[in-house]
């Protein structure tokens, strides 16, 4: 008898870690303004939020990464973001890196001006790498069209 509540006891307890743990992850799809914003995790970081802020007459993508080792340091990696059209066509994208405010944090924000008016219905889909290639020069336009890597 004691053997059977101990295999119960342990089976629910691995069921609720487990429905704790499916329900503490963060959300990788948010929707702004007719907009999805898809943030896209690697081994080593993972995309906090993500949302767009008018400027100027544009949209500016903005958002966070995170470790996803509490630590602290340099996040190694790159942002790759891509706009999509509502039909699944990637329209433009580009590679970016990311800055922290200071060394003792384990997160860095990043900012990005959209270069076109979206579609209701699009995506921007960021995605983060653990490598740093890819990063334009500084002061070049880091938009492209899908073809031109």
């Amino acid at each position: 008898m004691t053997l059977n509540i101990r295999k119960a006891l342990t089976t629910s307890a691995l069921v609720a870690t487990l429905l704790i743990t499916g329900c503490a992850s963060s959300p990788t799809t948010w929707h702004d303004n007719g907009v999805n914003l898809e943030g896209v995790e690697s081994s080593t970081a993972r995309i906090n939020r993500l949302y767009l802020q008018p400027d100027n007459g544009a949209m500016l993508l903005r958002g966070e990464v995170t470790r996803r080792i509490h630590a602290h340091g340099q996040i190694p990696g790159h942002l790759h973001i891509e706009i999509v059209s509502p039909q699944g066509v990637v329209i433009k994208e580009a590679d970016i890196g990311y800055s922290r405010q200071n060394s003792n944090t384990h997160d860095g924000s990043f900012e990005l001006s959209i270069p076109e008016t979206l579609a209701n219905g699009s995506t921007i889909r960021v995605t983060h790498h653990d490598t740093a290639s890819h990063l334009p020069e500084v002061g070049e336009n880091p938009w492209r069209d899908p073809d031109n890597h």
